[in-house]
């Protein structure tokens, strides 16, 4: 994969005024870069920020509240697979419910993206296993704990099956801590983009869940 246009999640948060309990908007923003670039929009790569802060915080609530009742302690196996239901659930919810009615960088309504499956396979082993899947998008979320054992974390990306923003049709990957990502010629992108998340887990964390969520447009 090559970056082709850069896009930093920490600039959005850097101009946020309103409360936000996370540490980061990557559901949000790769939401909205998913169902543009599916529909053929255009994904505003400079947000508002407080829009984008307040429904992210709001897709949390659940999985906020279990890490505060839990102290964020997720060592128990059975609490860590509790919370990746409650964000899976969310995901599923707030992705049809965003997906009713959205507006791209040019203010253009679009509407009816749905989630068409929603699977705990990986990337890469969902593609394998539906090589004609196009026209879709699919955020990619995974979960893990990191090297002390116990602290849960998570990241969600993007893959589009057709172009969007800096690309003209080809498949593309969105990552809101680095930008918008073109493949090679036949490069294996299911492996492409596992070898990315991978570069997550040099600090000692684990990936030990997914949550695949393909878009579709009616």
């Amino acid at each position: 994969m090559t970056i082709v246009k850069s896009f930093q999640q920490g600039d959005v948060i850097k101009q946020v005024t309103v409360q936000l309990p996370t540490k980061g908007v990557c559901f949000r923003l790769t939401f909205k870069w998913a169902a543009c670039t599916l529909v053929g929009g255009q994904f505003n790569f400079t947000p508002s920020a407080d829009s984008v802060a307040t429904k992210h915080s709001k897709y949390r609530t659940g999985t906020l509240a279990e890490e505060k009742r839990l102290g964020g302690d997720f060592k128990d196996l059975k609490d860590f697979l509790a919370y990746t239901k409650i964000d899976w659930d969310a995901a599923h919810k707030f992705v049809n419910e965003w997906g009713s009615k959205f507006t791209d960088a040019n203010k253009k309504v679009f509407n009816n993206v749905y989630v068409f499956d929603q699977s705990m396979d990986s990337i890469r082993e969902y593609l394998l296993t539906h090589p004609n899947l196009a026209p879709a998008a699919i955020m990619v979320g995974y979960y893990g704990r990191r090297a002390d054992g116990k602290t849960a974390w998570g990241h969600v990306v993007g893959y589009c099956t057709r172009g969007g923003g800096p690309t003209k049709g080809d498949p593309c990957f969105f990552d809101s801590n680095a930008g918008v990502y073109e493949f090679a010629l036949n490069e294996d992108k299911g492996q492409a983009m596992m070898n990315h998340l991978h570069k997550y887990t040099t600090d000692g964390r684990l990936i030990e869940a997914f949550n695949t969520i393909v878009m579709k447009a009616k």
